[in-house]
């Protein structure tokens, strides 16, 4: 399974929970540079490139723009 991102809008940000190939769950916050393609339910598949355990979070890569 691939990592995957639902994103939500809260609070003028992109909230995402994130499902790790290994099936566990993380919470990222995104930033506002998140595509417009993202509304709130979508479903994004990528790769995590970069982790940063202490504050809980990400870098995912995505393949094509606008894939969801």
């Amino acid at each position: 399974m691939r990592p995957s991102l639902v994103f939500d809008a809260e609070n003028g940000f992109q909230r995402a929970a994130a499902v790790s190939a290994q099936g566990h769950l993380l919470d990222l916050w995104i930033e506002k540079a998140v595509p417009d393609v993202l509304a709130p339910g979508a479903i994004l598949y990528g790769q995590v490139v970069e982790r940063y355990p202490a504050l809980k979070s990400a870098i995912v890569a995505c393949g094509e723009a606008g894939r969801v």
